[in-house]
Formats: C-alpha cells, structure tokens, sequence
C-alpha cells in the first residue's frame, strides 16, 4: 500500500518490468518511498514468470541486489 511505502526509511530496492504485474503501481509506489538510499532497477524486457522460471534472470537479478547492498554497506 501507498500508506506503507510512505512509512519506509530503511534502505529499499525494488526490481520491476514493464511485463510483470502493474507496472505503473510500481513506479507510484517506489515513488512514495521517502528513505534516502532508495533505488529502482527498471528491466524493460524482462516477464512476470521469468523472475521465478529463467536461472539467467534471477541469477542477474540476485546479482544487482547484492551489488547494491553491498554498496550501500560500505
């Protein structure tokens, strides 16, 4: 909920497509986030189920997030 994201202040990652579900409510949501350390990850041709089903993707997608914590930590 928009009201929930609002209230978040600890460092936030979200990792969303074009092709997954309600990509504008993403954008929105990612948005109302006030933490300072807040990225968005933007994958414009990747889908929904690839995120559960392609090693390919979630190895990439794994690798960004701790990419970004790890910069974030030191």
């Amino acid at each position: 909920s928009y009201s929930a994201a609002e209230m978040l202040t600890k460092p936030y990652l979200l990792i969303h497509c074009n092709y997954s579900f309600l990509p504008e409510v993403a954008r929105r949501q990612f948005e109302a986030v006030p933490a300072e350390k807040k990225k968005l990850l933007w994958e414009d041709e990747t889908g929904h189920f690839q995120y559960y089903e392609d090693a390919t993707i979630l190895d990439r997608t794994v690798n960004h997030a701790v990419a970004w914590y790890q910069e974030i930590i030191h």
